[in-house]
């Protein structure tokens, strides 16, 4: 559930009564700081950063005196990320109505619809008839969920993911989420799909329509910052500095004594009434019982550049392929100027080669782009958003374990940052911290 503008203000009201109680956040990315803010209402918190400055995974990508956004990042206007800002804080914004596609190239065939952002695939009678006879399974892992779609799919899926080097039976189901393969769409015979959706609980999970099918009115609207998320981040120190310790270039070590967390930076032993750790909790669990998370990461190269002309703004694409390199296209706006960034495999030789041809798909299908090579410039990010089976299990053991402790259980194995802060507002709430 999403938080109402009411909620918001019951929450506010709450400070005359609470008492105040001294909180920490591990991790000062948007999550840590807009739980930060929350929660400063009520009690004394601090969070601590280890990087130099707040941010965590949206601080952006630097090439001399340029910037770029890392990977495809934007706020929903719908999330509790903004509900909690203030007016000054969205004024620093701009709001959009986001549109998107998805490209799709398997066995040398292409297939390309602006109604989705996810595989998208052509269907036949024969095809309909697989459709409907979809079967779930026990999601032990995400090959499983694979399978769930007939061979034209799954086996055009598994080539998409052997591509990116995992190991499906490693990973839980739920990574689907992080490579927009979690429903499948289709560019024809959708009132077909959608009695089909009506009718079965599953198929209405594995398959997609057109949101225009559902709400012909339906507009996504989401935010990015005029000036850029570092700046974002840096006016938001200086706007709650007085209000919440913010401690960067941290240091710190979790330490448990019975059913008590204690964090120790540099050499400092420190308590607090409740810990909120947003942070990657290898460490975390590590210390509290010797299980090691496997932490399995995700290399992806990004190639950014100033784009010089373009008829689309705002726009981000998924690429599903068994031989392309790219991964996902968007074309956004930072300080007035249009950028684009080209998320790919790490393999890549020539990446002026790579988005040449990102350029060439896009014209085939309208977007009439032309980029500055001289700005042009590319890095590695290695991401750690992926889950595997035995990670879930440890993680789920450790949140039954501690769960009287002072540490409030996180929603690690949880996708989406929207999903993770409502659970968190919720479960501070069921705590009366809130």
């Amino acid at each position: 559930m999403t938080i109402s503008q009411f909620q918001v203000g019951v929450l506010l009201q709450k400070n005359k009564i609470m008492k105040r109680k001294k909180i920490c956040i591990i991790g000062g990315g948007i999550t840590g700081c807009t739980l930060a803010k929350i929660l400063s209402r009520f009690h004394n918190v601090t969070i601590f950063e280890r990087k130099p400055n707040l941010g965590g995974i949206l601080e952006e990508y630097k090439k001399k005196n340029n910037f770029y956004l890392r990977g495809c990042q934007y706020i929903d206007f719908e999330s509790p990320i903004v509900k909690f800002m203030s007016k000054k804080e969205l004024n620093e914004f701009y709001v959009f109505n986001q549109k998107y596609f998805s490209f799709n190239k398997f066995n040398n065939k292409e297939l390309f619809s602006k109604n989705y952002a996810v595989p998208v695939f052509l269907l036949d009678k024969e095809k309909l008839k697989k459709i409907k006879s979809s079967k779930k399974s026990k999601r032990n892992n995400l090959k499983e969920k694979i399978e769930e779609y007939p061979d034209f799919i799954s086996l055009n899926l598994k080539k998409f993911y052997l591509k990116l080097g995992l190991n499906l039976e490693e990973l839980t189901y739920e990574n689907c989420f992080n490579f927009q393969t979690g429903k499948i769409g289709f560019t024809n015979q959708i009132d077909k799909i959608k009695e089909f959706k009506s009718k079965s609980k599953l198929l209405d999970d594995l398959y997609a329509i057109p949101r225009k099918k559902l709400d012909d009115k339906f507009v996504t609207k989401s935010i990015l910052p005029k000036k850029g998320f570092n700046t974002f981040f840096e006016n938001f120190e200086k706007q709650y500095s007085k209000k919440i310790k913010i401690i960067k270039k941290s240091n710190i070590r979790p330490k448990w004594d019975l059913n008590n967390l204690k964090i120790i930076n540099n050499s400092e032993i420190i308590n607090f009434d409740k810990i909120v750790w947003t942070g990657n909790p290898t460490y975390l669990i590590k210390e509290f019982n010797g299980n090691k998370l496997n932490s399995i990461p995700t290399k992806i190269l990004q190639i950014s550049a100033d784009v010089v002309s373009s008829n689309k703004n705002n726009y981000f694409g998924q690429f599903y392929s068994d031989e392309l390199e790219i991964l996902r296209v968007f074309i956004y706006k930072l300080n007035k100027i249009k950028k684009i960034n080209i998320e790919c495999i790490p393999k890549i030789k020539d990446e002026k080669k790579v988005a040449l041809n990102a350029c060439k798909i896009l014209s085939k299908y309208g977007v009439d782009i032309k980029i500055n090579f001289e700005t042009l410039s590319c890095f590695l990010d290695v991401r750690f958003n992926l889950i595997s089976t035995n990670d879930k299990r440890i993680i789920e053991n450790f949140n039954k374990k501690t769960i009287k402790t002072n540490l409030l259980n996180s929603p690690w194995i949880l996708y989406g940052r929207d999903q993770k802060l409502n659970y968190y507002i919720e479960k501070l709430k069921r705590e009366k911290l809130l």
